[in-house]
């Protein structure tokens, strides 16, 4: 059993953050929300999301198919659907989904403290109080 910290929930796809810092997944996986890559349509049982092994993080996050996570230095990782750009990447790159946690560039450099998201939108919170998400 793992000392689970924080949930958060999409429509069809929940993660967690464990005390020692594992992130667990599961749910429908249709738009990569899972962080598994493409093998896996779904997963009935919480699943390890070994890409993200080694980095200290703070907070999990999910929205209607997308899932995200800040790390204690302020980086921002997403992953999943991102038809309306709510994964934040550069829109001349962006794809419709991303199947493995992405560092969102945009967000790099402004101290992000909190995520948030809804079903096809995510916003920020810096350290200075600022709120929003550029891309």
């Amino acid at each position: 059993m793992y000392n689970v910290i924080q949930v958060a929930c999409g429509h069809y796809h929940s993660i967690a953050l464990t005390k020692d810092g594992r992130v667990f997944s599961w749910g429908q996986n249709s738009h990569g929300q899972l962080g598994l890559g493409k093998d896996f349509p779904s997963q009935a049982t919480p699943c390890n999301i070994s890409s993200l092994a080694g980095i200290p993080l703070a907070q999990v996050a999910a929205g209607g198919a997308q899932s995200f996570v800040l790390s204690h230095s302020g980086v921002v990782y997403g992953w999943g659907k991102n038809n309306a750009h709510q994964l934040g990447l550069n829109q001349k790159t962006s794809k419709e989904q991303i199947f493995k946690p992405y560092s969102v560039g945009a967000l790099r450099n402004l101290d992000v403290s909190y995520v948030s998201c809804g079903d096809e939108h995510t916003a920020v919170l810096t350290k200075e109080g600022t709120a929003g998400l550029e891309t």
